[in-house]
């Protein structure tokens, strides 16, 4: 059926017509989730429960904040959020080479960063070179899209980045207590 006078789009009878009219009802609840570079050397990962906005200096999370049931109805007042990093101190946590000698600060970096996406994470990925020739430090982080899953992923890569490494090795060192 339809209006008096109007005909129907081919192609959208029954089950076309309703799933079109169930996409349009449900289109309001997606969940936000957005991953894009944010001004002034920052890139801003959100999804449902989390936000997070990492500095391309030292590729770290300058703020990292945890919602329930979801960060819009906690900033709507209808939820509660806990700030793990704010911009206010350094990182929560350090990425440090041992057993190497005197080797550049890993957070005065400047870094690349690459959004992509999985089917069930937003990951960045960020990039610098190193100091040494043919070693690229490589720090990736897979944000859940549903859950408070965040999972950084570290690596040295190029040709002398194994021979860089014999005898070191890469720690995570917490900055506050």
């Amino acid at each position: 059926m339809g209006l008096p006078g109007r005909e129907r789009p081919a192609g959208l009878g029954g089950p076309a017509l309703a799933l079109l009219g169930l996409l349009v009802l449900l289109g309001p609840l997606v969940i936000p989730v957005s991953a894009q570079e944010a001004g002034g050397h920052r890139v801003h990962v959100e999804t449902n429960r989390l936000d997070l906005l990492f500095s391309l200096d030292g590729a770290s999370p300058v703020t990292w904040r945890a919602c329930h049931p979801s960060c819009a109805l906690a900033d709507a007042g209808a939820g509660t959020s806990i700030r793990f990093a704010s911009n206010d101190g350094p990182p929560e946590a350090r990425l440090i080479l041992r057993d190497r000698g005197p080797v550049a600060d890993l957070q005065s970096l400047r870094f690349t960063a690459d959004l992509t996406e999985g089917a069930h994470v937003r990951i960045v990925t960020f990039s610098a070179e190193l100091p040494i020739d043919g070693v690229r430090l490589v720090k990736s982080f897979a944000v859940s899209r549903e859950s408070y899953d965040v999972v950084m992923t570290v690596e040295l890569l190029g040709p002398s980045a194994a021979a860089f490494m014999a005898g070191g090795r890469l720690d995570l060192e917490r900055t506050s207590d």
